[in-house]
């Protein structure tokens, strides 16, 4: 999931964006990892789930639809968001980071 969303960002051609995901890359994936292994395993309908909403991401890109792309990646963040966190809500990223 890190690689996809750094990889992502490295195809916009941003490199001022790039070399900023590049910094959040390694907190991104400690805090995931984190989560998932305090919070719960990813299953499999979830990891399912998670595919659909990358290739749909990619579908969208391909047919060069930025408006569509940039609000089914809102809607796909912040659903990952509410459920990778729920319950993490009070763990500090320096946490993460040790």
């Amino acid at each position: 999931t890190g690689e996809f969303h750094r990889r992502t960002v490295e195809l916009s051609g941003n490199a001022t964006l790039t070399i900023i995901a590049g910094m959040l890359h390694e907190i991104t994936v400690r805090h995931t990892a984190f989560a998932i292994n305090e919070h719960r395993p990813v299953s499999k309908s979830d990891y399912d789930k998670l595919m659909r909403s990358y290739r749909r991401l990619m579908t969208l890109l391909r047919a060069g639809d930025g408006p569509g792309a940039e609000a089914h990646w809102r809607k796909h963040l912040d659903t990952s968001r509410d459920l990778l966190l729920k319950g993490l809500e009070t763990v500090k990223v320096r946490d993460v980071m040790q």
